[in-house]
């Protein structure tokens, strides 16, 4: 067993003894205990496999991409969350577990949801299948960092029990969604604010502007989903539909964003 602990056991005995032993980690081909003489005059001996199921389901556990469950790891995963792309489809695993995240035969019925508000769906249910099943998203809204507060993540709760959990609900780690491909310009006036991936990409209502008073208009270089593409560096021109009004010289956008006057 990798995660049990103490391992080794060193005890001291004459003749014989009995000891007390748990394993941690669960295995249906189960696992050998070996005892062996530490000043080396006896025999190693080793007992034969001992079937370890696991435990009773008490929480779940989300897997981004870039993690996965491992046996070897007390936390019952390994990797780090991948970063993700605006409009590419990625799946998330949901495994109902045991307290030292043994993967167990739960039949729960269990709900995703994204923190994306424009995330394709908005919630999936699905019902566990012999502890664990996938689930399969579209992000829209990009990222600027992952931390240990901030970025997309996903909520996982049980609706409906096999096996009504101790702890009905968990959150993913947070992870960071990039933009996808620079497609389009987006012109903010005044009044207007970004709402990346939402249909219009905009939120607010353009305010009156002043006949001769100067104002300040946003153009971003922009995804699909209205995302900033910040790495855009392209050479822009603003016009209007006034036929009296005087054209802004032409701009470059840093990091892919300018204000004209």
């Amino acid at each position: 067993d990798p995660i049990d602990s103490p391992d080794p056991k060193n005890f001291s005995f004459s003749g014989s003894t009995t000891t007390t032993w748990a394993f941690l980690r669960s295995r249906s081909a189960g696992w050998k205990l070996t005892a062996a003489d530490i000043l080396g005059f006896i025999k190693i001996a080793t007992s034969p496999a001992i079937s370890v199921p696991a435990g009773s389901p008490q929480k779940l556990q989300v897997l981004l991409p870039g993690e996965s469950w491992n046996e070897d790891s007390p936390t019952g995963k390994i990797g780090s969350p991948l970063p993700w792309v605006a409009g590419v489809s990625s799946k998330v695993v949901v495994n109902a577990v045991d307290q030292y995240f043994n993967i167990t035969t739960d039949q729960s019925i269990i709900q995703l949801l994204p923190n994306d508000p424009y995330a394709e769906p908005n919630a999936l249910t699905r019902q566990l299948q012999t502890g664990t099943t996938n689930f399969d998203f579209i992000l829209k809204r990009a990222t600027s960092t992952a931390s240990a507060n901030s970025g997309a993540r996903f909520l996982a709760q049980e609706i409906s029990d096999g096996s009504a959990l101790p702890q009905p609900s968990t959150y993913s780690l947070y992870f960071n969604v990039g933009a996808s491909s620079v497609s389009r310009l987006q012109v903010l006036p005044p009044g207007l604010d970004i709402d990346p991936g939402s249909p219009s990409g905009y939120i607010g209502t353009v305010t009156p502007q002043t006949a001769g008073s100067s104002f300040f208009v946003r153009v971003r270089a922009v995804d699909n989903f209205w995302n900033l593409a910040d790495n855009d560096y392209r050479q822009v021109t603003l016009e209007t539909t006034d036929p009296y009004d005087v054209h802004p010289s032409t701009l470059q956008l840093l990091a892919g964003s300018t204000q004209f006057t």
